[in-house]
């Protein structure tokens, strides 16, 4: 872990702000100073939160790159104008599966939960999914991280997007799938913590729900959602409905002619192309389909007819099954 009380770059930090506190000058680069995120807990429990600053320290190849400050009352603060690269970066050298989170917490939460190839944004979520194409990389400010961190990713063939479930987490987990390409992006579906809500993070399983838990999220990741790639599964609530005829006409409404019965009947969302040679009666059958359809069931229509411009009158003859010499005779009578 990487997560340490105080470094001694957050000394001069603490004093800028002014809020009193414990400080502890530590050389961050001893291994021995690192603490894991039970500890922090208890420390948090125990009372101390309002005396601890823990700084996470960013690596590369060992070398400490920058830090982020986090009190115990959630609020955080950075060195500037340090490289922005990923927390735990030096956790997924050559792994081939790899883990991104949205904070250092739920980086610390997966490696309780016995996932090391695990790393954290910097700068968290954006607050909603860019409507722009991607910039080029070098004005690629926001994700600047991600080209820092290239080569580490390049050798990745799975990426498990766990951001946090909320609107600005499923925006980041969409940014970063642009970016990194979809077809090797998996995302996860956070349990409930409670009967009516939902887990947020990786952070909030192992609070309430354990290791286990947390663990079964990740071996449960599907891929990410690619447009016009579909799994048989998404297809459940449509054949579902078709099969217990909840929507209506699922199997679709008979045209009339009996003989026609077994090979065809007309299902609304479906195109039917009625073809043949000249004069061989494709408007006159369409004609009287539509008159069928409207007596059985009451659908109505729109008709646009390019070749035939009194289609109304055929419609009339066909719906009264008369010819409108007939029609025009009983009307007079009538009147």
């Amino acid at each position: 872990m990487d997560a340490v009380l105080v470094a001694n770059k957050a000394v001069g930090s603490r004093q800028r702000l002014g809020k009193p506190g414990i400080l502890c000058k530590l050389d961050i680069e001893k291994a021995f100073d690192n603490v894991n995120w039970v500890y922090l807990l208890v420390l948090e429990r125990m009372g101390f939160g309002d005396k601890i600053v823990i700084a996470f320290t960013y690596r590369r190849d060992g070398a400490l790159v920058s830090c982020k400050y986090r009190d115990m009352a959630k609020k955080f603060w950075q060195e500037a104008d340090t490289l922005k690269i990923f927390y735990g970066l030096d956790d997924i050298k050559g792994s081939s599966d790899i883990i991104i989170v949205e904070g250092e917490m739920d980086k610390l939460a997966m490696e309780e939960a016995g996932f090391r190839n695990c790393v954290s944004v910097p700068d968290g979520a954006p607050p909603f999914i860019s409507d722009k194409e991607l910039p080029p990389v070098d004005k690629d400010t926001k994700y600047q991280y991600l080209w820092n961190c290239k080569e580490y990713l390049e050798k990745a063939s799975r990426i498990i997007l766990a951001t946090d479930g909320d609107p600005p987490g499923q925006a980041l987990a969409e940014e970063l799938a642009r970016r990194l390409g979809r077809e090797r992006c998996w995302r996860v579906t956070w349990p409930n913590k409670t009967s009516i809500d939902r887990c947020k993070d990786a952070n909030e399983v192992l609070m309430y729900l354990g290791p286990g838990a947390l663990r079964e999220v990740i071996e449960g990741a599907e891929l990410y959602p690619i447009q016009g790639l579909f799994n048989f599964k998404d297809y459940f609530t449509e054949i579902d409905a078709y099969y217990h005829q909840t929507i209506g006409y699922e199997l679709g409404v008979s045209t009339g002619w009996r003989s026609l019965n077994q090979l065809y009947n007309v299902v609304p969302g479906e195109l039917t192309i009625v073809t043949g040679v000249p004069n061989s009666g494709k408007s006159e059958w369409i004609d009287a389909l539509l008159c069928n359809l409207n007596h059985s069931v009451g659908w109505k229509f729109a008709l646009c007819s390019m070749e035939n411009r009194c289609s109304g009158k055929r419609e009339a003859e066909k719906s009264d099954k008369a010819p409108l010499d007939t029609l025009s005779e009983a009307l007079a009578i009538l009147k």
